[in-house]
């Protein structure tokens, strides 16, 4: 059903334009959405003023201030329990960087001699077998020994301070925030040492495998919190 509009119903003045009187259908000139025109009575929408700026800027600085407190409590508590971790597993990580030096020169300088034995088309295949991953083979191949080993050193290091966070994390997911020096000692598998601290009972275990002339030495660290 069409709805014919009078003149005075279109919103915005428009009208038709010339030979609507003669019988033939009146062209109108566009005019605006009746839905989205605004009217002679503007809508009133109360917006509530802002808060005075004393005090936005007294819960903002407070705000603030709280949040550099918890952020330096949390970074000193962080420092403390990773220098204790550290220090227990002084033995571990110097026994891991040895191990990974070692593994590296093996291999860049017996590549050298291997390779000559490799038919051509087999020779990519068989460098990521001899390497382990073609992680590996980016990391310490092509760059001659001494940077190789650097490349090497820094992959170790990486490795276990990823190690050192995982502990943390475990720690302060059970609130702990701050831990005693300990020790690891060396049992059957690997390195392991206990603390109490609270009502807490933490116990690390770290398990070393590998280590031989293919495989690298390689460690898995478990910390159970009762």
């Amino acid at each position: 059903m069409v709805e014919h509009l009078t003149v005075n119903q279109v919103v915005g003045g428009s009208s038709p334009s010339l030979g609507a009187n003669n019988g033939s259908v009146a062209e109108w000139f566009k005019a605006l959405v009746l839905k989205t025109s605004v009217g002679e009575t503007l809508p009133r929408v109360r917006i509530p003023a802002l808060p005075p700026s004393s005090i936005s800027y007294k819960y903002s600085k407070s705000y603030r201030r709280i949040s550099v407190i918890k952020f330096k409590f949390f970074t000193e508590a962080k420092s403390d329990m990773e220098t204790n971790i550290k220090k227990a597993f002084v033995e571990v990580d110097k026994r891991l960087i040895d191990s990974d030096q070692e593994w590296a020169k093996k291999k860049l300088s017996g590549w050298q001699e291997h390779q000559k034995n490799v038919p051509i088309k087999q020779l990519d295949a068989e460098k990521i077998k001899w390497f382990g991953s073609q992680a590996m083979i980016n990391l310490i191949v092509g760059r001659g020994l001494e940077q190789g080993l650097k490349n090497m050193r820094k992959n170790t290091e990486a490795l276990i301070a990823k190690r050192n966070n995982q502990i943390m994390r475990a720690l302060i997911k059970k609130g702990i925030t701050e831990i005693p020096e300990f020790t690891l000692k060396n049992v059957r598998d690997g390195y392991e040492g206990s603390f109490k601290i609270g009502d807490h009972i933490v116990n690390i275990h770290t398990v070393l495998a590998g280590g031989y002339n293919i495989q690298r030495l390689h460690q898995r660290t478990l910390v159970k919190i009762k």
